[in-house]
């Protein structure tokens, strides 16, 4: 979490845009704090946006926002995404 503040506290005191995209849960079955991403992101005033909509592949499912591209079929990381 500070790693992820501190990225985004930079650019903030410089002035600069951020463009914070393309993020999920968990990268090949590895933890991210998307937690942090999106709190930081509101904290600093930047806008998000999460990977993907829907139809990855095996493996990679975790990162889909809707199940079958049914968008009132939200998967759980489509949950945390968008509620």
């Amino acid at each position: 979490a500070s790693t992820i503040n501190n990225y985004m506290t930079g650019f903030k005191n410089n002035g600069l845009a951020l463009v914070i995209g393309e993020f999920a849960a968990d990268h090949f079955g590895k933890n991210v704090d998307e937690g942090a991403i999106m709190s930081y992101a509101r904290q600093h005033n930047y806008g998000y946006f999460g990977w993907s909509w829907s139809g990855n592949g095996a493996g990679l499912t975790s990162l889909d926002v809707v199940q079958n591209f049914n968008p009132s079929s939200l998967t759980s990381w489509g949950n945390t995404l968008i509620n």
